[in-house]
């Protein structure tokens, strides 16, 4: 998220938020076990909670492609929730989870009208993130949202007909 000190409004809720569905993908490489650690502390300290059933994990450099429903190894919360892995043998550096989105777009736990795509190598604020994740909801075809000043690391929202627009 932006910095404390700079002034950001998220867009306007767009539609019915409980119609459209929204998933976190966290592009990361299998060996990078201790930044997925972090950033999952950060997002449970932050509240996001039954939201985890929304979020999708991307292991660049595995040894086949699959998609599952898991816990997390490196989520040590006390009681891990399942979410979705997907592994791919793929290994582009922050770009191998935007491929296995659109390898993998019409599985159920993949499919979605707006992800919010971040690298392994984040935090989120744990006082606004929950709101300002919420509020990305988009219609389709509203595209993409990168208003992040830079370094952003790749940090987007968009809507499926981005993901569709893949060749």
């Amino acid at each position: 998220m932006p910095s404390a000190n700079r002034s950001w409004t998220p867009p306007p809720r767009c539609g019915d938020a409980k119609r459209l569905t929204l998933r976190l993908v966290v592009n990361s490489f299998v060996p990078y076990a201790e930044p997925r650690r972090t950033l999952f502390a950060s997002l449970h300290r932050s509240g996001f909670g039954a939201r985890f059933a929304d979020t999708i994990v991307v292991l660049g450099g595995s040894s086949k492609d699959s998609v599952h429903r898991e816990p997390l190894a490196e989520d040590s919360s006390s009681e891990p929730p399942d979410i979705t892995v997907i592994r791919t043998t793929l290994n582009s550096f922050d770009l191998h989870g935007l491929a296995a989105l659109y390898r993998h777009l019409q599985h159920p736990h993949v499919h979605a009208d707006t992800y919010f795509y971040v690298q392994d190598t984040c935090t989120v604020d744990e006082d606004r993130f929950v709101h300002h994740f919420e509020a990305f909801r988009l219609r389709p075809k509203q595209l993409i949202f990168t208003a992040w000043p830079l370094p952003s690391s790749n940090l987007a929202v968009f809507d499926r007909s981005v993901v569709l627009s893949y060749k």
